[in-house]
This record gives structure tokens, sequence and C-alpha cells, in this order.
């Protein structure tokens, strides 16, 4: 099989794939491994097939193939790279930007990942050093260049987590493109991102700025899709969820297929205890594409808050046998069985989603909360620190709170709590309160326990449990 055979075959490849027949299109590309040597740009062409169907470690030994049929393939190179950072193997991924950079010193593409590299390495001069590279390399095209800073923003907003310089420099990048071009809106789209409250750093709380962000990106372009979303996800973290179905809804009928709106807007009507609308989005993603394993989580948990626990376990397990390697989906497992009692298999899920990702803060609440149960305290209070760590603006706050609580540390508990009433929704957010009613109660403060198990009440009343109300409300009753 030569290049021009490959193309074909990946040509139909992504037929298939686009058909739902994923295991058609797998076939194919088995098929194409065997016949394609000794031939480098064929078993490049097949790396870039099982690329697409998102089979990383088969596209590895397609383009490490290629590479040992022609040692000094630049593009196989940048792929590996590219494919390594996506596993967060850092080191191996530096290794081909490297390789790659000593046959093409000028390489864009070496010298991007190589930014991505450094940045999982925590090697930030380094990254810098590569950063100015690319920017020397394209200074006489102010085109080029805005579009180098642009994309080097992304690479140090996505790796914010390691340390807020990141998001820093991921700002000052994109205020740069937009010296560049005015009208650069995924900039302005991206710096509403930055500045949305969702990271974990107070400096970046500014919602209004934000909201001036993406309004901006929107009056540019008022068909991108994405703005859209994150304008919508934006709104959902400060509660203002029929706002953020109103965007989410356009970003779909810009693109009627765009999976990562339906995924929201279906937990947006969730959090509306609007249960028939969201489990009528995920059905209707479904349709559109029988392989993408999120949709069977959102269907999950949106069972999961109208009470069909079952459902919710089935179509759990379904998300694991489109996407074996969804660890979100093991995680939501394990966060099942620990809910219905089943401790055991809780950890056994959590530890499966912990081989393929190790930084899902719901995995470790999980073993938290199961170590808790157990009477492991030591654990417990590690594992859901560690939640908290990984998540620091959502209810994972509540958990630690709960768990302080219920060990009799009244003091301890009233921090993680207060943060909870700041992020958490719906059910979640009576639960915040009532725990931290029950702190302040325990501690004599009465006003503040009173006025805290007063917004319980309430808050049990519009999404449950309401079996709740009647025991708060006699409570209440005995502090006047």
């Amino acid at each position: 099989v030569g290049p021009e055979e490959a193309n074909s075959y990946s040509v139909l490849v992504e037929a298939y794939y686009k058909t739902g027949q994923k295991d058609k299109a797998i076939k194919v590309c088995e098929t194409m491994f065997d016949k394609v040597y000794p031939n480098a740009q064929a078993y490049f062409v097949l790396g870039l097939s099982y690329d697409h169907l998102e089979m990383r470690d088969e596209a590895i030994a397609a383009y490490k193939k290629a590479l040992e049929i022609s040692p000094a393939d630049v593009s196989a190179m940048t792929k590996l790279a590219d494919l390594y950072n996506d596993k967060k193997q850092y080191g191996q991924a530096l290794q081909f930007c490297l390789n790659a950079l000593m046959v093409a010193p000028s390489d864009t593409r070496a010298l991007k990942q190589s930014v991505e590299a450094y940045i999982g390495l925590g090697k930030e001069e380094e990254a810098e050093m590569s950063c100015q590279r690319i920017l020397e390399t394209d200074k006489e095209d102010s085109g080029f260049l805005a579009r180098d800073y642009f994309y080097l923003g992304t690479l140090f907003q996505s790796y914010s987590d390691k340390k807020i310089e990141n998001l820093e420099r991921a700002s000052r990048y994109y205020k740069e493109a937009i010296a560049l071009d005015a009208s650069y809106a995924q900039a302005y789209q991206r710096l509403g991102n930055i500045y949305s409250g969702s990271f974990r750093y107070p400096e970046f709380d500014q919602p209004q700025q934000a909201r001036e962000f993406f309004k901006k990106a929107i009056e540019i372009n008022p068909k991108e899709k994405e703005t859209y979303y994150w304008f919508g996800n934006f709104l959902s973290f400060h509660k203002a969820h029929q706002e953020a179905i109103n965007y989410l809804e356009q970003a779909i009928k810009i693109d009627e297929r765009y999976a990562d709106a339906y995924l929201k807007l279906s937990e947006e009507h969730v959090f509306l205890s609007d249960y028939l609308k969201a489990i009528e989005l995920c059905e209707k993603l479904i349709k559109l594409d029988p392989f993408n394993s999120g949709a069977y989580r959102y269907l999950a948990f949106a069972y999961q808050h109208s009470g069909e626990n079952d459902k919710e376990l089935t179509m759990l397990y379904k998300a694991i046998e489109v996407n074996p390697g969804d660890a979100q989906a093991y995680s939501s497992i394990a966060f099942h069985y620990r809910v219905s009692g089943d401790l055991e298999k809780a950890v056994e899920f959590a530890n499966k989603a912990l081989a393929l990702d190790k930084d899902i803060p719901r995995v470790y609440e999980t073993l938290g909360i199961v170590c808790h149960m157990k009477g492991d305290s030591g654990n417990a209070e590690k594992y859901l620190k560690k939640a908290v760590e990984l998540d620091p603006r959502s209810e994972m706050q509540n958990n630690l709170g709960f768990f302080y609580l219920d060990s009799k540390r009244y003091n301890e508990a009233l921090g993680p709590l207060e943060e909870a009433i700041k992020y958490c929704k719906s059910s979640t957010l009576a639960k915040a309160y009532h725990n931290l009613g029950s702190a302040y109660y325990a501690l004599g403060d009465l006003s503040k326990a009173k006025a805290a198990l007063i917004k319980a009440v309430e808050l049990y009343r519009q999404y449950g449990p309401k079996d709740r109300v009647e025991s708060l409300r006699r409570l209440i009753e005995r502090f006047s």
C-alpha cells in the first residue's frame, strides 16, 4: 500500500466514523497497518486515522513505524510530541520536540509542542525561551504573530492549575494578540474565560470584565459557537441558569451537532429540575453521535437527579462500553456505588478512574467519603483535601466541611462550608447551608445557625429532599 491508497483508506475511516460505524473504521485501520510497510508516508496517514479515532496508543505505534523508515520525518516527530503531551508524558514529548528541532531548528510545530512539554515539566524559563523563538520566527508578519500570541495563550491557560503565573502569561499573550489584531474575537472570548471566576485564583474573579469580553467577542463574530458555549458556562458558574440556557441554545443553532453545548445545556436543565428536557437533549445527541460517551454520562446524571438510579448505572456502563478510556465515566460509577452503599465497588471503580486520570476531583471525593464511612479519618481528610485542591470552587468544599462537622471539628468546618455556599447549586447548596447551620449550632452561635437553616429549608422545598423540611423547621422553632 502506497501513500495514495493509504489516503483512500483514511477517507474510508472518516466516512465510517461519521456514520457511527467505529468498529468498521478500526477494522480498516487494522487491515491497513499490516499492508503499508515499508512506506513511511502511508504509516503517517495511518497514524492520522488512529488519531482521528482517539486511539492514541495505536496512533503512536503508527507514527513510530514511520520514523523507523524515515528517521528525519519532522511531521511524525511533532505528532508524537503532541500525543505524548496529551498523555501528560512530557519528558517523552520533549525528546521528540528536540529531535525535530535538530532536523528543522525553526519548525514552529515542534517549538509549540516544546512549550507545552516545558510547561508540563514545570520548566517555565525554558518554555518562555521557546515562546520567544516562535515569536521571532513570525515577527515580520503581524497576522502570524497575532495567531502565535493566541496559541501560546491557550497553552499557558491550559496549565493554569499548576500556578497563577501561567494564567497571567495567558492573559498577557491574549492582550498582545488583540493589540496586533483588534478584531481577534477568539482572544476576547479566552479573556472572558480567564476572568470568569471559574479558576482557582481570586485575582481573576472579575465577572463584569468577563461579561464585557464575551460580549465583545460576540459583537466581532456573532457566528462563533464556542463564544456562546463559554459564555453559557460563565453564566452557569454564576448561577444565572436561564440566561446560560439562552446562550447554549444559540451555540446549538449555529452547529446542531455541537456535542459540548448539548451536554452543558442538559446539565442546566437538571439544575432547574427539568429532567425530561435534559434527557431529551442527551438522547438527541446520542442519535447524532452514538459513540459520544459524554452523552451517556450526562444522561446518567439526569437519571440520577430524577431518581431513576437503575437507568443511571446502565447509561454509565454504556459510556465505558463505547469509550473504555472515559475516566469520568469510571468516576461516576464509583460515585454511584458509594451512594448506594457498595463501598468495595466504589473503591474498585475509583481506582480504575485514577489509572486513566489522576486529576479528577470526584474520584478523591469518593475515596475520602468511603474512608470516612469506614472510620479511616486520616485518609478521609487527605483525599477530601486533594479533591478541594483540584477543584476549590465547587461542592468539594461541602464534603470537606461535612467531614470536619461529623468529626466534631466545628471551627475547621466553617471555612470550607462558607466557600461551598459560593459555588454549590440546587440540592447541594441546601446541604451546604444545612451543614453550616449545624456547625454554628454546635458552636453556640444560634443567630447564624438559624439564618443558615432557614435558607436550607427554602432550598430543600425547591430542590428536595423535602422530608428534611419539617425536621429542620421544628429545630428552627426551638431557637425562637
